[in-house]
C-alpha cells in the first residue's frame, strides 16, 4: 500500500493529525510532514504531535546521527501513537548516534510506540524516562550496547503504567559479550527501576548478555507469558520487588548459549534478590505471586539471595511451577532472617544428572506443602504434607516445549495439589482449585 493509501486508514478524530516520516531523499525536517513531504526523522515529528496524533514511519531504515526524543504527550483518551505505516516496517539503525545514547528515548506519557525496530543502539535501544501510561508493543530490538527495552526511574513510581508487549528482544547488552569494551557489568534486555502497575508480557527475550528480564526496585508489576532463554547470569530476576505477580513464564537455556554462561553455568531461572545499590531507597522484596512457569536446562531453577541489603522471602507464594533439570543447585535459598510467611506449594522439582537438589540452611519463616521432588537427595528441610517423592509422569518424560509438561494419566501429581488457589496452568486453562502439582494440568493440550 503507498502512503497516499493510507488517509483511508486513519482512526483518529477529525482534529488529530497525522505525520508522516520517510528515510528518502525528499524527506527534510522543515518539511510538514504531510505525504508528498515527509520529515526526516522521528523526533522532529514528535516536536510538533498533540493528543490523539499519529506519527507514520515508512518502510526502510532510518540511520540517524542522533537519538531519537520523544518528549511528546498525549492524553488517556488522545494517546499518540509512533507506528510504521500499515504493511510497512520502519528501522532505527543508532549507529551513528552519540556513544551512551538510546535509540529512543521517551520522556512522554500516553506514548504508544508499535512495530517499531531499532538496532545497534550504543546505549539502550528503547528507553522509557519519567513517563506513565507508555506502551512498547510488536517491536525488535536488538545489538544494543546496554538494554533493549528499559522503562526507569530514581524514584519508586517515577515510571507508571507502562506496557511492554510482544516485541522481540535479542542479543543485546553488549558491553557484557567476549568483544565488549566495558566488561564487568550488564544490563538486562528488558530491564525495570521505579516502576509501578506496570506489565511486561508475551515477550520474546533470547541470546542476551545482560540478564533476560528484571524488575528493580519496582511495586505491582505483572511479569507473565515470556519467553526467556539464553540470558546471562539470570533469566527473570526480582530484585527489590513487591506487590507483583510472575506468572506463565517459558524459562530455559539451550546446549548452544555457553558463551552466556557465567562461571562455569547457564543463567539461572528464576532469582529473587535484595542488593544493596548506592544511593538508591531500598525497596525489599516481598509480597510476590510466583506462579505457573516453567523452568528447565538453567543454572538454577528457583534462588533466592541477599546481595548486601537482605531481607530475606517476605510473604512470597511460589506455586504451581515446573522446575526441571539444572546445572547446579534446583533449589537455593541462602539464609536470611528476615525470611517470613512464605509458602511453595504445588510445584514440580525434577533434577537430572549429578547436580544438587536443595540447599537451603534454614527453613524458618517458609512452609512448605504438596511438591513433587524427584532425582537427587532432598534434604528434609523442605519435606512436607503431601509431598510426592516420586517421577511427575509427564507425558514425555524429556519435555522441550511447554505442551509436553502435561501429565501423563499415571501421574502421581494428578489430584494431589493442597488446596491453594490459582484457577490456571501455564497455559492458562482453568480447572477446579489447583488439583494437580506442577504447571500444566491434565486439562492443557498446549497452545
Amino acid at each position: 500500500m503507498g502512503l497516499l493509501g493510507l488517509t483511508s486508514l486513519i482512526g483518529s478524530s477529525a482534529s488529530a493529525t497525522t505525520y508522516f516520516v520517510a528515510p528518502t531523499v525528499v524527506a527534510s525536517d522543515s518539511n510538514p510532514g504531510s505525504v508528498s513531504a515527509p520529515l526526516a526523522t522521528l523526533q522532529a515529528a514528535c516536536k510538533v504531535a498533540q493528543p490523539g496524533d499519529t506519527i507514520y514511519l515508512s518502510s526502510g531504515t532510518y540511520t540517524l546521527t542522533n537519538g531519537q526524543w520523544v518528549m511528546c504527550s498525549g492524553t488517556s483518551t488522545a494517546p499518540i501513537t509512533i507506528s510504521s505505516a500499515p504493511g510497512s516496517l520502519a528501522t532505527i539503525d543508532a549507529t551513528n548516534i552519540p556513544i551512551g545514547t538510546d535509540g529512543i528515548w521517551i520522556t512522554g506519557s500516553y506514548v504508544n510506540v508499535v512495530r517499531v525496530d531499532v538496532k545497534n543502539s550504543p546505549g539502550a535501544g528503547i528507553a522509557i524516562a519519567g513517563g506513565s501510561y507508555d506502551s512498547i508493543t510488536g517491536c525488535h530490538v536488538y545489538n544494543s550496547f546496554k538494554s533493549g527495552i528499559k522503562a526507569t526511574a530514581g524514584t519508586l513510581g517515577g515510571v507508571d503504567h507502562i506496557t511492554i508487549s510482544n516485541n522481540t528482544v535479542y542479543n543485546n547488552s553488549l558491553e557484557n559479550s567476549p568483544t565488549g569494551v566495558v566488561g564487568a557489568a550488564w544490563d538486562p534486555a528488558i530491564h525495570l527501576v521505579g516502576a509501578t502497575n506496570t506489565t511486561i508480557s508475551s515477550n520474546y527475550v533470547y541470546a542476551n548478555f545482560g540478564e533476560g528480564i528484571t524488575s528493580t526496585r519496582s511495586d505491582s508489576c505483572l511479569v507473565t507469558k515470556n519467553q526467556i532463554w539464553d540470558s546471562f547470569s539470570v533469566n527473570l530476576y526480582l530484585n527489590n520487588t513487591t506487590n507483583s505477580t510472575f506468572s506463565q513464564n517459558y524459562i530455559f537455556c539451550t546446549s548452544s548459549g555457553t558463551q552466556f554462561y557465567r562461571n562455569g553455568l547457564p543463567a539461572a531461572g528464576i532469582q529473587v534478590a535484595n542488593e544493596a545499590a548506592s544511593g538508591a531507597i531500598p525497596n525489599p522484596s516481598a509480597n510476590c505471586l510466583i506462579a505457573a512457569n516453567i523452568v528447565k536446562n538453567c543454572g538454577g531453577g528457583f534462588s533466592y539471595n541477599s546481595y548486601g541489603l537482605g531481607g530475606g522471602l517476605r510473604n512470597f507464594t511460589v506455586v504451581n511451577n515446573t522446575f526441571f533439570r539444572t546445572l547446579g543447585c534446583l533449589f537455593f535459598v541462602a539464609q536470611d532472617a528476615g525470611t517470613t510467611n512464605t509458602i511453595f506449594a504445588n510445584n514440580i522439582f525434577r533434577q537430572a544428572g549429578t547436580a544438587s537438589m536443595v540447599y537451603m540452611p534454614s527453613a524458618a519463616g517458609i512452609t512448605f506443602s504438596s511438591n513433587c521432588w524427584f532425582g537427587a537427595w532432598i534434604s528434609p528441610s523442605v519435606k512436607a504434607a503431601g509431598d510426592i517423592y516420586a517421577d511427575p509422569g509427564w507425558v514425555n518424560p524429556s519435555p522441550t516445549t511447554p505442551s509436553l509438561y502435561n501429565l501423563s494419566p499415571a501421574s502421581p501429581c494428578i489430584g494431589a495439589a493442597t488446596n491453594i488457589f490459582l484457577g490456571f496452568d501455564y497455559f492458562g486453562n482453568l480447572s477446579s482449585p489447583n488439583h494437580d502439582i506442577g504447571a500444566v494440568s491434565t486439562t492443557s493440550h498446549g497452545p
